[in-house]
C-alpha cells in the first residue's frame, strides 16, 4: 500500500506493474500455518491481513495511474483480488487463478468475488466460488479478466513492452 501510494504522488510514474514471483503470483494465506495455529491452540484472527489486501486491491483501483499486474503461476485467494485489482492484467500461459474457500468451509474475501463479478461476471464467479475449480490462463482471456496471455519465458518483456506503450 506504501508503495502505491508513493508511485500514486510520484509525477514521474506513469504506470505501476505489480507482478509475483514466477511460480505464484500470488498464492494467498498459508492455510498450514493457520491450521496449525488452531491445532497448537492459538487463536486465528485474519481481519488485519484480509484488510491490508483489501486496501492493497481497493488503492489499486482508485489510483490515477495506470496498474498492470503481472501474472505468473497462481493467483489463489486474496492474490485474485490483487490480479484483478489492476486495470490491464498480462499473464503467463502457467497462470490459473483459484477461488479454493469452498473447500476449507469459507467463503471468498478481500473483494474477490466483487471484481472477479465485475469481469467475469456474477455466473461465472459463482462457479469458481462453489466448486473451488482453477480458471486457466486461456480462460481468464476468453471471459474478459486477462487482457493478455504469453508463454511463461515472455511475460516480462510483453508486460514491460506494453506499460512503456501506455507510458507515453
Amino acid at each position: 500500500k506504501e508503495a502505491l501510494d508513493e508511485a500514486q504522488q510520484d509525477p514521474k510514474v506513469k504506470v505501476v506493474v505489480l507482478k509475483g514471483a514466477d511460480r505464484a503470483f500470488s498464492a494467498g494465506g498459508d492455510i498450514g500455518y493457520f491450521y496449525q495455529l488452531v491445532q497448537d491452540g492459538g487463536d486465528v484472527n485474519m481481519d488485519s491481513l484480509i484488510r491490508k489486501c483489501g486496501l492493497v486491491a481497493d488503492g489499486m483501483k482508485k489510483m490515477s495511474k495506470i496498474v498492470i499486474t503481472s501474472v505468473s503461476g497462481a493467483a489463489a485467494g486474496a492474490g485474485i483480488s490483487l490480479a484483478a485489482g489492476g486495470d490491464f492484467m498480462i499473464c503467463a500461459d502457467n497462470a490459473k487463478f483459484i477461488l479454493a474457500f469452498v473447500k476449507l468451509g469459507l467463503v471468498p474475501d478481500t473483494g474477490a468475488t466483487y471484481l472477479l463479478s465485475r469481469s467475469i461476471g456474477a455466473a461465472r464467479t459463482m462457479e469458481l466460488a462453489a466448486t473451488g475449480r482453477p480458471m486457466t490462463a486461456r480462460e481468464a482471456k476468453e471471459a474478459g479478466l486477462a487482457y493478455q496471455v504469453v508463454p511463461k519465458e515472455e511475460l516480462n518483456d510483453a508486460v514491460m513492452a506494453f506499460a512503456r506503450k501506455l507510458a507515453q
